[in-house]
């Protein structure tokens, strides 16, 4: 349901039991927190802040935003079934995992991952390329991501999103559904088939496909710009921006010289109006996430570096490996160090998924590593 109600819709029922709520949120894989008695709060289980609570109280109160959650009075869905909850035609995998149940299968393009991400009301990444992420359509800390790597492997907490071999759901619909089928077949169907094709094929395909359209990331509102190789510039900005669901003010590209917004393109918060700061030694005081490239890719840990001028220094060693799926240390630590089993430069620790930096020339790679380089 929306924010600010404390009911469900005709048709649909609420659930009833902590058990449930916590089964839908292991389903949702979404934090279930606790069961509680609060008459100011909706009564049931209800999300907020992408976290799930019971409360027992009897009749409750619509509060801010927090939802209800409902099922259908008709929903075959159990919270308590053999084994794990069902909620078909979807599954969520565990995390650890890079394939789907028996009888189920990977959501196989970023189309329909974006709508998988909207149908649940999570947020949604980006599409990339990376062999230590799991293939299709994943989870991680409550964002969807898409995987084009055809085979990828399983990493850490991110967990696969399947759909039912036999599902009906589709992530592009008809705005609503028929109400019941046609009374009856249609009219008798044509006696011949189509007239003949055309004599011969359309001519030769141009030499080479279209290349890919620059994919764009955002970095966290703690760094003060893109990484010197990814900087998005203002003729692109806006297009940039848009790719990522922020908006024009007015329809206008946000212009000036500031220096408590990040350098370059730059979105307030992670959402809202697209800003392009021209200020190059700017502070970023106010927390602006920028808008980059995404022009890096990681490779085998069988390898010791990037080979030849791809490779990538310290200082924008964390935004590319933040741009690869690593992750920074503690929220906000790249790892340095002068190692002979980590491969030189800049990587992914694959086991952990640890951002590294290793100044040490001559090693020899312990194959946990994957080097973070530029395309």
């Amino acid at each position: 349901m929306e924010g600010g109600t404390n009911h469900c819709a005709d048709g649909y029922t609420g659930l009833t039991t902590a058990d449930q709520c916590v089964a839908y949120a292991e389903y949702r894989g979404l934090p279930y927190v606790y069961a509680f008695t609060d008459i100011i709060y909706p009564k049931g289980c209800y999300i907020n802040n992408n976290q799930l609570l019971f409360n027992e109280h009897p009749t409750g109160s619509s509060n801010g935003d927090r939802r209800p959650i409902c099922e259908p009075l008709s929903s075959s869905w159990s919270s308590t079934p053999s084994g794990a909850p069902t909620f078909a035609p979807y599954l969520v995998m565990e995390g650890g995992t890079n394939h789907c149940a028996d009888g189920y299968t990977g959501l196989t393009t970023a189309d329909q991952c974006v709508a998988y991400a909207e149908y649940r009301g999570l947020s949604y990444g980006y599409a990339f390329t990376d062999s230590i992420q799991p293939k299709g359509c994943y989870i991680n800390n409550n964002q969807l991501f898409f995987n084009e790597h055809p085979t990828g492997s399983s990493n850490g907490d991110r967990r696969p999103i399947c759909e039912r071999l036999s599902s009906s759901w589709s992530s592009s619909p008809s705005a609503e559904p028929t109400s019941s089928p046609t009374p009856t077949p249609t009219s008798s169907p044509t006696n011949s088939p189509t007239a003949s094709p055309t004599g011969r094929p359309t001519s030769s395909p141009t030499g080479a496909p279209t290349s890919s359209p620059t994919a764009h990331i955002q970095l966290p509102g703690s760094f003060k710009s893109c990484p010197s190789f990814m900087h998005v510039t203002k003729e692109d900005c806006a297009a940039a921006g848009l790719s990522l669901g922020a908006r024009l003010r007015d329809g206008i590209l946000v212009e000036g010289h500031w220096n408590q917004v990040s350098f370059g393109c730059a979105i307030p918060g992670g959402h809202g109006d697209i800003h392009y700061n021209t200020k190059t030694d700017a502070t970023n005081s106010n927390g602006y996430q920028p808008v980059c490239k995404k022009e890096t890719v990681t490779l085998s840990n069988s390898l010791n570096s990037c080979p030849g001028s791809t490779g990538i220094i310290k200082e924008d060693c964390a935004g590319a490996g933040l741009s690869e799926g690593g992750s920074l240390r503690s929220g906000n630590l790249l790892v340095e160090g002068h190692w002979g089993h980590v491969s030189h430069g800049c990587s992914i620790q694959g086991n952990l998924g640890d951002i590294h930096y290793n100044t040490r020339t001559d090693v020899n790679n312990d194959g946990t590593y994957y080097p973070v380089c530029k395309k």
